[in-house]
């Protein structure tokens, strides 16, 4: 058996750390997946020990959006949710974080969101 806990930070950019426990030896498959279930990354692919793990996962090329990440091990397996949020970097000489503005798009929640946690409603 394992334990696999929820991504932090969540959301994140640009990386994120996953923990998971082994109670026994395991070939242990750790994969990231998008919405449509396409593998974006295999983070671990190997047999392990019993005992504590993390890793980090780097996001570099990917999209902002909803990932799901899967730990087989055992014949068993575990999924959850992560979100990758990028964001516009902040330029004193262009202006203030008080005009920039992230949508976020998670299945059928979306929003707006001031980056200096003001909100109004999503439009489009």
């Amino acid at each position: 058996t394992f334990s696999l806990a929820q991504n932090y930070p969540n959301p994140f950019n640009p990386t994120t750390v996953i923990r998971y426990q082994l109670s026994g030896v395991s070939e242990v498959e750790l994969s990231a997946y998008d919405l449509q279930g396409r593998k974006v990354r295999t983070l671990v692919s190997e047999r392990q020990a019993a005992g504590s793990y993390q890793v980090t996962f780097n996001t570099e090329g990917l999209s902002s959006g909803v990932y799901f990440y899967r730990l087989e091990a055992g014949g068993m397996h575990a999924v959850r949710k992560m979100v990758l949020l990028q964001y516009v970097s902040y330029d004193p000489n262009y202006g203030s974080y008080d005009n920039i503005f992230v949508c976020i798009k998670m299945t059928q929640l979306t929003s707006w969101m001031m980056l200096n946690e003001l909100a109004t409603d999503c439009h489009g």
